[in-house]
């Protein structure tokens, strides 16, 4: 596997998501239509991983995205996916937490795979209402 053991999928994030300043959005919050389409992107995503594709998402990408996020880097990241996680199944909504000092949101979700439950998938927009990040890792309550 190419790919550092905790995580499958890490992809052009402009700005870290861990640690302190980071907020939870309360659920009356929430932008239902970007929430939706957060879920679309990575089914999406894993859908066509499956089928040995690249996802067709450019426009969906943030600039610094679309560079790590190219057909010859997605087969390299379907194929560490296949081998660990298997097939797609189905994502499960969390949370979504804000950054407090730039607008970043990170949509959470809990993943079923053929091989593996309840990982992290995570879906990044930036304050462009773009896409700048994708991955999944082992799940953690915290950010």
């Amino acid at each position: 596997m190419r790919s550092a053991p905790w995580i499958v999928l890490c992809v052009c994030v402009t700005t870290g998501c861990g640690g302190t300043g980071f907020e939870r959005v309360p659920p009356d919050q929430i932008d239902q239509d970007q929430r939706a389409a957060a879920e679309q992107f990575a089914t999406t995503v894993f859908a066509a991983w499956d089928r040995g594709e690249a996802a067709q998402v450019l426009p969906l990408l943030s600039e610094e995205m679309q560079a790590g996020f190219t057909s010859r880097q997605q087969r390299e990241f379907a194929e560490d996916h296949r081998e660990l996680f298997g097939a797609f199944r189905a994502l499960a909504f969390v949370e979504v937490q804000r950054s407090v000092a730039d607008g970043i949101l990170v949509y959470r979700f809990k993943g079923s795979f053929a091989k593996k439950d309840g990982w992290e998938v995570r879906v990044v927009y930036d304050a462009a209402g773009k896409v700048a990040g994708f991955w999944a890792k082992p799940w953690k309550e915290q950010l």
